[in-house]
């Protein structure tokens, strides 16, 4: 199963992380398009918030 996950002060292909953050990859989706989709979700957040 393919996953990706937010994980606060990591950028690696590989690490650890806890089950509950992790949320699978639809198969629509590149790597790259998936590992981009926590940071443009983070900053859409932050442009509403703020």
């Amino acid at each position: 199963m393919r996953v990706m996950a937010l994980a606060n002060g990591s950028y690696a292909e590989y690490t650890i992380a806890k089950a509950d953050v992790l949320a699978p990859i639809s198969d629509g989706l590149s790597f790259e398009q998936a590992g981009a989709l926590p940071l443009v979700t983070t900053t859409g957040t932050q442009l509403i918030e703020r």
